[in-house]
């Protein structure tokens, strides 16, 4: 969750887009290194444009938390558990 902030949302999401696709190829784990680009930059990992709204409430943050906590079944995949992911205390 990020609060108001001197950064545009865009430009927030650019950088942490841009921050993680540098530590998944530094992790040598992005999942489009079989493809590089031009001069061995690697494709981007990540879908044109980003999902941004401004979650005002608690109810808000508590929908979109459970909305992406359920993607990976809708693909038939396992729930993702990370260890610097944080529960949500309303």
């Amino acid at each position: 969750m990020i609060a108001s902030h001197r950064l545009s949302p865009d430009r927030i999401a650019n950088l942490l887009q841009g921050g993680s696709t540098r530590r998944l190829v530094q992790e040598k784990i992005h999942p489009l290194a079989a493809y590089p680009m031009r001069a061995g930059r690697m494709p981007k990992a990540w879908a044109r444009g980003q999902w941004k709204v401004f979650l005002d409430t608690p109810a808000d943050v508590c929908r979109a938390v459970a909305y992406v906590e359920a993607n990976p079944a809708k693909q038939g995949l396992p729930p993702q558990q990370w260890s610097f992911v944080r529960p949500y205390n309303a």
